[in-house]
């Protein structure tokens, strides 16, 4: 029965990662999400990229998925480090701005 319940959490992080996307863009275009915060997530993720190594390494495919999980781990960082009015406002007015930019 616990394996069903891994496969269902697995499936559900794999289906929020667009959410995880857009909420993080929306975050990174809010003027009240400061600096300083969006900086080290940019350098800390490019960085890692370009580490010379790799917890995994890089075997065609399998390489790059601990760098997609890194980068991940950190988007997920920065959305939960952000203050939670910041999210609810994202993720509210943003959408309604992208909403409008398509019409």
């Amino acid at each position: 029965m616990r394996i069903l319940s891994d496969r269902k959490k697995n499936w559900r992080t794999i289906w929020s990662i667009p959410s995880l996307l857009k909420r993080t863009w929306n975050l990174v275009k809010n003027p009240q999400v400061s600096i300083s915060t969006k900086i080290v997530i940019f350098l800390i993720g490019f960085g890692y990229l370009i580490w010379p190594f790799d917890l995994i390494p890089d075997v065609p495919i399998l390489g790059h998925i601990d760098d997609l999980g890194v980068i991940f781990l950190l988007l997920n960082w920065f959305v939960n480090r952000s203050m939670p009015e910041d999210v609810i406002e994202a993720d509210y007015y943003f959408e309604d701005d992208d909403e409008n930019a398509n019409k």
